[in-house]
């Protein structure tokens, strides 16, 4: 009889039959891969979103004189009544 050591497998992917609980474990272990892939691109985005102190204090002066203007007022009370209601009916977002 002769020996195939240094043969390598060559059957064929699709002749392959797993069973239920390996194609579980397959799956498992792609959302686990797919999960760790996405918090690393989740904290390269969040790194690289952040503000720096100074555009922090410009954006919050912004936001400040914004909130300050006579326009956003008018419109905070004019649309008073409608919030009223909103709260009331229960829908508030």
């Amino acid at each position: 009889m002769e020996s195939d050591e240094g043969a390598a497998w060559r059957a064929p992917e699709h002749e392959v039959v797993l069973g239920a609980h390996d194609i579980a474990m397959q799956r498992e272990l792609t959302l686990r891969d797919r999960i760790a892939g996405l918090e690393a691109e989740n904290s390269a985005l969040r790194a690289s979103s952040a503000l720096t102190p100074t555009e922090q204090l410009l954006a919050e002066q912004r936001l400040a004189r914004f909130l300050a203007s006579p326009s956003y007022r008018l419109a905070r009370t004019l649309s008073a009544p409608a919030r009223l209601l909103r709260r009331r009916r229960g829908g508030e977002r």
